[in-house]
This record gives C-alpha cells, structure tokens and sequence, in this order.
C-alpha cells in the first residue's frame, strides 16, 4: 500500500482489492478514512474492548461516518427557472474528517498567515521525552505545559544571546499530539519571527 495524507492507494497485490473491486480504475482502486472506518471500526471495538478511548474519539468518527449522508440532514436546492432540484447533505464538521478536516486545515493556515509579519520565519519543534508520555496521556490539561515552557525557552534563549537589546520574539504556537507515524508524541511547533539581523 502507498499512503499520503488522506487517502489510500489499493492495488490488485493488497488483500482488500477485490473487497473494492466495484470502484475499480485502471487496476487500481481508491478508498477514503472514512471508508475504512466504516468498514472496521465496530470490529475494532469488538476486538478490543478495553482499549481507552475518550468520549470525543467516539462522538467524532460517529460524525464523520455520517459525513455527507442523509442522517445529518440536508439542504435542496431548486431552480425557479426550470425547477430542476439538487439535493446537498450536511458535512459533519470534524477536524478528524478527511475532508472536513483538510477543509479547517486550510481555513485555519490562512488564518494563521493573515496575522503573521512579512518577513523571514523559523520553524522550531519542543518535543518532550518518551518517557513523559503517561505523564500528559493522564490529564490533557497537561500540554499547557508544553506551551508555558517552550514559550519561556525562546524567550530566555533570546535574552541571553542578546543581552545588550531589549527584544520581545514574536512567535505562534501550535501543539500536535501525535507524529507522522500516528503514534502518542505530543509536540509543539512554532513558528518564530526571524527578525532583523542584529550584529554586535
């Protein structure tokens, strides 16, 4: 199997081939998360009763199952001309959606560039030891920490590299709680103002 972001590429050497034999295109088929969730989730549960999920896990693949189907309700939209109907369901809204998450995505980058400053930027990324991981996996509420210190990091790295200055970095802060291989990693990354070059 080939991944990228939201979708999977499923050709005729992977078991599930002929499940999806009916979507078939060029020898190869093509099924959304929202598909395999729909195919496997009840399974999953059924298989693992015990796992510790949280409320909002549940309550979100339940929307995004029910994403752009009659259940969640729909809008017709008719042509006073010459009448002809198209009928539009309700997406679900959810960051976990594939498609209504990549569509906040976008919304949420572009809020985030109206307010950045037209100049350089850096990407730094504060990420805590393996070990620490049951610390935040027991109270959420735990990765303000994850903000308050990489925010007081900067702010001391700055003031002792450059002490004859009084400079205020300006930075944003957005945490991930997981990695690229989707397991447990929260993480911050920031992005930081490069600024000026200041030469001594």
């Amino acid at each position: 199997m080939a991944y990228n972001l939201f979708m999977i590429i499923c050709t005729e050497n992977d078991k599930n081939f002929y499940k999806y034999k009916d979507k078939v295109n060029n020898r190869k088929v093509v099924f959304s998360v929202k598909q395999i969730f729909k195919d496997w989730w009840n399974k999953f549960l059924d298989t693992f009763p015990n796992f510790n999920i949280r409320d909002v896990v549940f309550s979100n693949v339940e929307r995004m199952i029910k994403c752009k189907t009659w259940n969640l309700g729909f809008t017709i939209f008719s042509c006073p001309n010459c009448g002809k109907e198209k009928i539009v369901p309700y997406t679900c809204k959810s960051r976990m959606c594939s498609s209504c998450g990549n569509k906040y995505n976008k919304q949420r980058e572009t809020s985030i560039f109206s307010k950045l400053f037209r100049y350089k930027h850096r990407h730094v990324v504060f990420t805590i030891a393996e070990n620490l991981d049951r610390f935040f996996r027991q109270d959420r509420k735990r990765f303000q920490y994850l903000f308050d210190d990489s925010s007081i990091t900067i702010k001391y790295w700055i003031k002792d590299k450059y002490k004859k200055y009084d400079i205020t970095p300006s930075f944003i802060s957005i945490l991930h709680t997981f990695g690229r291989n989707l397991c447990f990693n929260p993480h911050i990354h920031m992005i930081l103002l490069d600024g000026p070059s200041i030469r001594n």
